[in-house]
């Protein structure tokens, strides 16, 4: 899936945010479920895309690359944050009945730390209800 608002595909945004949080290459690679050269790989594609020399330039070009930046990061995190949840809703589903594995559990745990600041953001930003 292509993020047409910065040119690069959802996974290898996935990528970027898990080294820019501060994981290593191969703690990355580990809980992405890929390889560490392709890790490596996806960011040498976002870092010449953005023109960036590390992570934190490139998440900070993403961030602010539109001119009204605060709006369209909100959607742009609420975006993330549903498709976050769908992966974990579908985790979740694979799951044997009556089990849940580590991974739809980490997933779960990804997507609620995704929506709850979201969720406060919008009921704070919202005007009163009538």
């Amino acid at each position: 899936m292509r993020r047409a608002d910065d040119g690069i595909s959802y996974r290898q945004w996935e990528v970027l945010q898990a080294v820019a949080d501060g994981r290593t290459i191969n703690q990355t690679a580990e809980y992405l479920g890929i390889t560490p050269s392709t890790v490596r790989s996806h960011l040498h594609i976002v870092y010449r895309r953005l023109r960036a020399q590390n992570a934190a330039q490139a998440v900070s070009i993403v961030l602010n690359a539109d001119p009204d930046t605060r709006h369209n990061r909100g959607v742009r995190r609420l975006r993330d944050a549903v498709l976050v949840l769908g992966d974990a809703c579908e985790a979740v589903a694979a799951c044997p009945e009556g089990t849940v594995s580590v991974i739809a559990i980490e997933k779960v745990e990804e997507a609620l730390l995704l929506v709850a600041p979201l969720l406060r953001e919008m009921r704070e930003g919202s005007p009163p209800a009538s």
